[in-house]
């Protein structure tokens, strides 16, 4: 058993001496999730405070359902400006009788565990909100 693992090692750091293989990782190696927090304001009603996990690089829907409700796409980055920064990029659409209406498309750029809000001017007078808070967690990959 115990040769056994040294020739394993002596492979993989092999394998790394010829630049195949990072030394470092394992199979289990570990993955950044992003728990994304929202909370979506309509007239000054708290109507929606869905909570995602995503990576960086990724994209998630969520709906809002209620007779007029929103459905909201996010995707997510690095933000290059910010030390443990994130980029989140918004579709901001209403939903009435089933037709989708965007009515912003903002990009935000966020600290990790800082909250931040940003109100939308309507056209129809109407006055909707969004606050957001990003946290980040690491998981081990399966």
């Amino acid at each position: 058993m115990f040769a056994n693992r040294i020739a394993l090692l002596g492979a993989i750091l092999a394998a790394a001496a010829a630049g195949n293989v990072d030394p470092g990782q394992t199979k289990a190696e570990a993955v950044e999730i992003n728990d994304v927090e929202l909370e979506i304001v309509h007239n000054g009603s708290v109507i929606g405070t869905p909570k995602l996990m995503m990576q960086v690089g990724t994209t998630a829907s969520v709906r809002v359902d209620r007779p007029n409700g929103y459905d909201i796409k996010l995707s997510l980055d690095y933000e290059a400006r910010l030390t443990d920064g994130r980029k989140l990029d918004l579709v901001f659409a209403t939903m009435k009788d089933g037709q989708s209406t965007v009515i912003a498309t903002p990009s935000l750029s966020l600290a990790l565990d800082k909250p931040a809000r940003i109100k939308i001017a309507r056209q129809d007078g109407q006055a909707s909100e969004i606050g957001v808070l990003v946290k980040t967690r690491s998981e081990s990959a399966r």
